[in-house]
């Protein structure tokens, strides 16, 4: 059975199967020639290890990988190889690096990895790449944000300038990371400037609204010259979580802007927050003043699921601790965030369609934006379709709600699937997603037909991640398809 629900809209970078993948492309070019650099990271814990040999603790992963570059459906190059992981006694994430000669244009690249020790189909990732270097022009490479760095000579794929530069995955800095790293290159500064100029960069973090507000930046005098490495450092340890964007310029000394590059990135920060630390304003005449404390509890409450993983431990304290004040200044101060001219008009709104989440998933236990559903609602917006199945004899109901295009991570055909193994009216759990950040279960299959009362799931081997064939199990079909 197949519904489409129709819910309220809300307003606000590829993971399939059990591999992980990160795919970032870049675009540098030498004197007379552009270059696409494909950067690909396996994670470890997503792909199977097995023994080196029988006597031995070592064990090693390999992925078979494909990658194709078109462009108008011509495929113009390519490149088909083993990569095999480090060998190691602990699962490890590997990397690997292949460059691609690329003319001015517009192309598609295609990557396809499939783990040769599972029975599984490849990932394949898609990604939109535009060439627009000329080397007869002023230009900015793309930004190539730095993982890890050190010292080395060894003149490696991996290696720029005697530094060993691994690339970051999936643009997105950890709390434990306090320093960005960023590498770039300027071109024709000698031919079209001449003389010193100014390279600016600046970090800005990027509100739910689209609004940004510059939280570092630096200017630093260069010299003109006809490929010029650029290895700079910021430090983002005082970096709230929340999406950013790290925008570098070639300026004059008018600090005209003669060319620009940016990079889009995610950053977590539990121990920092965007309002935290903000000084009590006078909340006379503000929406929240007329909100009593039930409905400024509710409010909060409502935006956990927004909220960035810095904040929402906090505003959990807040809501157990905290007094009716401190919560109407921090709902006053996020939603300010978001509008500053007018914070009510996107309150309000927000709160409509919370409100409509709450009616449509409530289950008896709590609000229905903290259930699972709700959560995911709220969070990520509508879903682009939804496959309930409510007739399948060998599983409890269940849902498969796909995504399309998933801005929040930069992913692609995203999937979460909720079950209901109680059978109580609303109560739908999380067991799988395929989106970045959430719950992962590659044995999802096994826990859904799990009391199907065949005993043929009992029987799987402890290891599997897929329940023995049966003509009535559909899920992986719904899952894989839809």
């Amino acid at each position: 059975m197949k519904n489409f629900y129709l819910i309220l809209a809300i307003c606000f970078s590829t993971f399939l199967n059990a591999q992980n993948l990160s795919i970032t492309p870049l675009v540098f070019q030498n004197t007379d020639q552009s270059y696409l650099e494909v950067h690909l990271f396996v994670l470890g814990s997503s792909v199977r290890f097995d023994p080196v040999n029988s006597d031995s603790l070592q064990q090693q992963a390999s992925v078979e990988v494909l990658m194709l570059l078109r462009q108008d459906t011509h495929i113009v190059n390519f490149e088909k190889y083993m990569l095999n992981s480090p060998e190691t006694i602990d699962p490890v994430s590997f990397v690997d690096l292949k460059r691609f000669a690329v003319d001015k244009g517009d192309y598609e690249l295609e990557v396809q990895v499939r783990d040769i020790h599972q029975s599984l189909a490849p990932v394949i990732v898609k990604k939109k790449v535009s060439v627009d270097c000329s080397p007869d022009s002023l230009n900015i490479s793309d930004i190539q944000l730095i993982a890890s760095i050190y010292r080395d000579s060894t003149n490696g794929p991996l290696t720029k300038g005697g530094y060993f530069l691994e690339t970051l995955p999936y643009q997105f800095y950890t709390k434990e990371t306090k320093t960005l790293y960023f590498y770039n290159e300027l071109y024709g500064t000698d031919r079209h400037i001449g003389q010193d100029f100014a390279f600016h960069y600046r970090v800005e973090l990027i509100y739910t609204n689209g609004r940004k507000k510059t939280m570092l930046q630096r200017t630093v005098r260069r010299k003109p010259t006809a490929v010029l490495p650029v290895l700079m450092q910021a430090d983002i340890k005082d970096l709230p979580s929340g999406n950013y964007r790290l925008v570098v310029e070639i300026q004059n000394k008018s600090k005209e802007v003669l060319a620009a590059r940016s990079v889009l990135f995610q950053r977590s920060n539990p121990n920092v927050s965007q309002v935290i630390l903000r000084d009590p304003v006078k909340l006379e005449g503000k929406f929240v003043e007329k909100l009593d404390t039930q409905q400024v509890y509710y409010s909060l409450k409502a935006i956990v699921p927004v909220l960035g993983g810095n904040q929402a431990p906090y505003v959990n304290e807040l809501l157990r601790k905290g007094t009716y004040e401190q919560q109407k200044q921090y709902l006053y101060a996020y939603w300010s965030d978001q509008n500053e001219q007018n914070p009510k008009v996107v309150y309000d709104a927000y709160m409509e369609v919370a409100r409509a989440v709450d009616k449509q998933f409530y289950s008896g236990l709590g609000a229905g934006f903290e259930s699972d559903r709700g959560y995911v609602f709220l969070k990520y917006g509508r879903p682009d379709d939804i496959t309930t199945v409510e007739d399948e004899p060998s599983a409890p109901p269940y849902e498969i709600w796909s995504y399309n295009h998933f801005p929040t991570t930069g992913q692609q055909n995203i999937r979460f699937l909720f079950y209901n193994p109680t059978l109580a009216v609303g109560q739908f759990q999380l067991l799988h997603s395929t989106a970045r950040g959430e719950l992962f279960n590659p044995q999802w299959e096994i826990e859904l037909y799990r009391d199907d009362g065949s005993g043929t799931i009992q029987g799987a081997n402890i290891d599997s991640r897929a329940a023995p064939d049966n003509v009535g199990r559909r899920a992986r079909r719904y899952f894989n398809d839809f």
